[in-house]
């Protein structure tokens, strides 16, 4: 397996234990320093209650319009109904990204 194919697979897999820690339930963002021999912090994911926060509006129907002008990316959907949205895609509209 080359290196591309490896880090396409690494990328993956961490945004799937993402999905499934947020499908549990968790309150708290999803740190990967927390997954072992995975540093890839900007892979932290928000609920859309917390990326209501996060970005100081207090509106589903404003967070859906930032999206659909290409402000921000599209959430990835979990779990059926429940939308999350990578921390590092809001710090980086905010222009708060290191």
């Amino acid at each position: 397996m080359n290196t591309f194919n490896l880090e396409h697979l690494v990328e993956h897999l961490t945004d799937l234990i993402a999905v499934k820690v947020i499908e549990k339930g968790t309150t708290q963002p999803l740190q990967y320093t927390e997954v072992k021999n995975v540093q890839r912090p900007e892979q932290e994911f928000l609920s859309t209650d917390e990326a209501l926060c996060l970005l100081k509006i207090k509106s589903k129907v404003t967070l859906r319009s930032y999206v659909r002008a290409g402000l921000i990316p599209q959430p990835k959907r979990v779990g059926g109904r429940k939308l999350v949205y990578k921390k590092s895609d809001l710090l980086k509209y905010l222009g708060d990204e290191k």
